[in-house]
């Protein structure tokens, strides 16, 4: 996600990076669960007595963004066989290479001296597989045992070097680490507390070290760009106190080989992995965590049998050991049934998954089994909630079900049909117009004609692979429209939110659709700063793809989609600067030459407490959006904040700070400090030259804990965020609640903040908020209740005047709302001028639907949007404009009766998007 205030209009997460952000924007921002392949050979899975009976194995199929998590039950033993091969980049045979395959347990095997490898005893679903040699690595690439078989192309991949640390700076040596990637790998750092990962494909990464040596366990990520770009990236640990406790069932029973985690209440980023992490209880339902950073937690337990559950807030100084922390877990509900094909027949080894309506953050990880040889499938643990199943198999798919275990805890004889049978049919050719083998084609809905993302939310996207003859058949689609693109090698950089490939508009039905799988081209140059001799350190985005350091001052961006990008130069010297309509041909090197940037503004001012002395330490941090979490300023981790576009410092002697490479447009400054407080944001102002030196005051810190109610339940995994109402620049921080719908804000600045409470939903959020006076060093405490009413209004848009709108972004406010631009609706999120209760998109002709509103007088706010919302340098420049796009506001009286009512809200097409600026 990116750090700036655009991100608060959700037509950017949308528009911007496509599906896999959006997804990860529904989701509050959670990190990518992998899971690590176990040690074995010949593709037989390592037996561990303390691996749990299930483990979270999915891993992201595109390179851009993690999807959904998926908790996959233990596979069970299938009667099929999957083969491949693993070639380098001349189509040479790869031997001794390491393949890993998404099955659970996850299985590891290493090809011959051919590049040959083979796992057995399979089910009948889509495999994830992905390979490493040295410093080369490809996939993941989807593969069936009773398909083609599946051939893996290494590239060249990236160098992590991760620098261990302790709070003080210290390097920390002989410290395990862990790369959790396409393919994992684990290093120990070395006397200069480096650790060096090779062979690391494009995309997320998380790197994580368990505690050890007093450390509590660390995380953070890696995004790594394609073509091999090495990157550095920095673990901070922090020395903890230890917890224990026990697990126990709802009438005091210990319950044995449950998994307990904590889970940092206050953290805006959290990139543990629920299935693999924390620690196993004993016999006696008895655990124990050697250390856990100072903080406020939520201590996660699950067992087989039981549904997920976590303890209350817990406070950890960091010194005292907190024991008797017992953990109380609830029986789980059951779905129990039968998979058959379209005759009504048994459909062994087929895939279920079940999980969450969307936007129901109470409900976790989609669960996904396999049937057994009768098509016969059982499903424990799983929540007390109202649950969607899904089947399919390589031919077909089921319609989804609804399943209620709120009623009742068990739902047996659940039958799930085979009987979505829709193919998209078609060939992928290069650019010479030749058919292209072995490359992977995916179908995602086309949102912008209306398709939903039900589906796909819960099965994830439908893919295939192309026979010898470029062919590939796309099964098991519903009646609907689809985006279909083609990608080589599994995670390239290709597809959406990555180079700007270009994917294929089709129809269920469709047959002979041609998908063009181009030869990539690349984007060379030389990076200087004016007057600078020195050659800048700096990375280089296209699109949403992840950036590419520049090393020494050359820029060079590798697997690019033919086409025009916009390059974007990213450094600490220099404001963010775009190169324009930069045409990328197939298989050629598109040489930009020297690309000179002028040397970024400079801001100097000082820190002071509230009594003017001076602060020394503090955190200033510069950006468009100034980010927080419940207890620091800044996204609490470094590469995040770095490609966010946000850039920071310290203040030194009498609270002296100086920040180079300010942007020539206004900006936001900020200052914080872990004891002393937190200052307001204040504006710096537009210009060519330095801007005026600035004080930044602190304001003491107070806290904030509430819960979140909606319709007398808690709200579980809501949104909390928090804003200094009289705050110049945009900010905020944000949390989560628990399961029991509570939150808490450690640290806030004293003062009045707005803090709001936010639903996500399938393309859609609504909202609850107040405002709080926080007194220095106390807690002020609020609930945030949803009002739930029974009237739906369904909101048409239609084009003024015969206007032509490709797609809207529709926002309900109470009360009357004279809204301008993008902008004034920031600012009416943020500060709460104006009660911002819900937001839906419209494409595709679609309306937006309000459910729940309780009758009272509301305003209409429309943000129309004109423009082919599948190119994403339109996306692209449409987010660099968000807070200057029009908005149309039309009051409208919701009356108690009828309980359905409509409005057709009539707009303007979206003004034309000025020439993009250099």
């Amino acid at each position: 996600m990116t750090g700036n205030r655009k991100a608060l209009l959700a037509v950017v997460a949308l528009a911007v990076v496509g599906l896999a952000v959006w997804l990860l924007f529904l989701r509050g921002g959670d990190a990518p669960r992998t899971a690590a392949p176990t040690a074995s050979g010949s593709g037989t899975p390592a037996e561990q007595i303390t691996k749990p009976a299930r483990v979270d194995t999915e891993r992201p199929a595109s390179s851009s963004a993690p999807p959904p998590s998926v908790l996959i039950d233990r596979d069970p033993e299938g009667p099929l066989r999957l083969e491949g091969q693993v070639l380098d980049g001349d189509d040479a045979p790869v031997g001794d290479a390491e393949v890993v395959l998404s099955s659970n347990p996850p299985r590891t095997a290493r090809t011959e001296a051919d590049g040959s490898f083979a796992f057995d005893k399979l089910v009948a679903r889509v495999y994830r597989v992905s390979a490493r040699a040295g410093e080369l690595t490809g996939g993941p690439v989807p593969g069936t045992p009773s398909g083609e078989p599946v051939v893996i192309r290494l590239r060249q991949g990236a160098v992590v070097v991760v620098h261990v640390a302790d709070e003080a700076g210290a390097a920390v040596a002989g410290h395990q680490v862990e790369l959790r990637a396409t393919v994992d790998q684990v290093a120990t750092t070395n006397d200069a507390g480096v650790a060096t990962f090779r062979g690391v494909g494009a995309g997320w990464s998380v790197v994580t070290a368990a505690p050890q040596g007093g450390f509590a366990a660390a995380s953070t990520t890696a995004v790594v760009g394609a073509g091999g770009a090495s990157i550095d990236v920095t673990l901070v640990l922090r020395r903890g106190a230890a917890i224990s406790g026990r697990v126990l069932d709802e009438a005091g029973k210990p319950i044995a080989g449950a998994r307990v985690l904590p889970r940092d209440a206050s953290a805006g980023w959290d990139f543990a992995d629920g299935s693999r992490d924390g620690v196993l209880t004993d016999a006696k339902g008895a655990y124990a965590i050697a250390a856990v950073a100072p903080g406020t937690y939520r201590l996660t337990a699950r067992a087989p049998g039981f549904a997920p559950g976590s303890s209350g807030l817990v406070t950890v100084d960091g010194r005292t050991a907190l024991t008797d922390q017992d953990i109380r877990l609830s029986p789980g509900g059951t779905i129990a049934g039968k998979v058959v094909d379209g005759r009504g027949a048994p459909a062994p080894y087929a895939t279920v998954r079940i999980g969450g309506a969307p936007g129901d953050r109470g409900v976790g990880e989609v669960r996904q089994v396999s049937t057994d040889d009768a098509g016969g499938f059982r499903v424990d643990g799983l929540p007390r909630a109202k649950l969607r199943a899904h089947a399919e198999s390589e031919t077909a798919a089921s319609a989804i079900v609804d399943v209620d275990l709120v009623a009742a805890a068990e739902a047996n004889g659940v039958v799930l049909a085979l009987d979505v049978t829709g193919t998209i049919a078609g060939t992928v050719v290069d650019s010479a117009g030749q058919p292209v083998a072995e490359v992977t084609v995916t179908a995602t809905p086309d949102i912008w004609k209306g398709t939903g993302l039900d589906r796909v939310m819960l099965a994830g996207p439908a893919t295939a692979t192309t026979d010898g003859g470029g062919a590939f058949v796309l099964r098991g689609l519903p009646d609907a429209d689809f985006r279909v693109s083609a990608s080589g090698g599994g995670a390239t950089g290709f597809g959406w939110g990555a180079a700007g490939a270009a994917a294929v508009s089709a129809h269920t039905g469709a047959t002979g659709v041609r998908v063009l799988l181009p030869t990539p081209g690349s984007i060379v140059g030389t990076l200087v700063i004016d007057g600078e001799r020195e050659a800048p350190s700096a990375v280089a985005q296209v699109g949403w793809s992840p950036p590419t350091p520049v090393v020494a001052g050359k820029i060079r961006i590798a697997e690019l989609a033919p086409g025009e990008h916009d390059v974007t130069l990213r450094g600490p010297m220099f404001g963010d600067y775009t190169v324009r309509a930069v045409k990328v041909e197939p298989g050629k090197e598109t040489d930009l030459g020297t690309v000179t940037v002028p040397r970024g503004r400079r801001l100097t001012g000082k820190v002071v407490d509230a009594s003017g002395a001076p602060v020394v330490g503090a955190k200033v941090v510069i950006g468009d959006m100034l980010f927080a979490d419940g207890k620091q300023l800044g996204m609490g981790d470094e590469t995040i904040e770095s490609q966010s576009g946000l850039r920071s410092t310290r203040s030194g002697e009498g609270g002296a700070f100086t920040i180079i490479g300010l942007p020539r447009e206004a900006t936001g400054v900020m200052a914080d400090h872990e004891e002393r407080g937190r200052s307001p944001g204040a504006m710096v102002p537009a210009g060519d030259g330095d801007p005026p030196a600035i004080t930044l005051t602190l304001r003491a810190f107070g806290s904030i804990a509430g819960k979140v109610i909606r319709a007398g339940q808690p709200g579980a995994g809501y949104q909390v965020l928090a804003s200094v109402k009289d705050s110049e620049a945009s900010q905020l921080a944000v949390v989560t609640t628990g399961d029991d719908g509570a939150f808490v804000l450690e640290k806030v600045p004293s003062g009045s903040i707005y803090v709001q409470a936010i639903q996500p939903g399938m393309m859609s959020m609504t909202n609850v908020g107040t405002t709080v006076e926080v007194a220095p060093g106390k807690r002020a405490e609020v609930t945030l209740e949803f009002a739930v009413g029974d009237v739906t209004l369904t909101v048409s848009v239609a084009g003024l005047a015969g206007a032509h709108i490709d797609g809207a972004q529709v926002f309900l406010v109470r009360g009357i709302a004279a809204f301008a631009n993008g902008q004034d609706i920031t600012d009416a999120t943020l500060k709460g001028g104006s009660e911002v209760v819900g937001m839906k998109f419209s494409f595709g002709g679609a309306p937006a639907v309000f459910p729940e509103l309780v009758p009272g007088k509301y305003s209409v706010c429309t943000l129309p949007i004109t423009g082919d919302m599948n190119d994403p340098v339109f996306a692209q420049r449409l987010q660099e404009n968000a807070m200057k796009l029009a908005v149309y506001c039309k009051q409208v009286e919701v009356t108690p009766s009828p309980k359905a009512q409509e409005l057709v809200h009539e707009v303007p097409a979206m003004n034309p998007l000025p020439p993009p600026a250099p």
